[in-house]
């Protein structure tokens, strides 16, 4: 349904494993109203909908680097 955010999320899936405390953020066109469950409760993802100012950006990775 959500193309290559479903690709990243997996791929996520499959790094946090091999690399414990890996933080991912995924982000996309799509609202987070449409994506809904499917980027909640990601343990060590947040998600950011596009379009991204770089400010919101920077902001969203120092919250991601600052979180346990």
């Amino acid at each position: 349904m959500f193309g290559n955010l479903e690709r990243a999320r997996d791929l996520a899936r499959r790094l946090m494993p091999l690399h414990p405390g890996l933080k991912v953020l995924l982000m996309s066109g799509y609202s987070e109203e449409e994506i809904g469950k499917f980027v909640q409760n990601e343990p060590g993802t947040a998600f950011l909908q596009k379009p991204v100012t770089p400010s919101l950006l920077t902001r969203k990775v120092r919250e991601i680097f600052d979180s346990p």
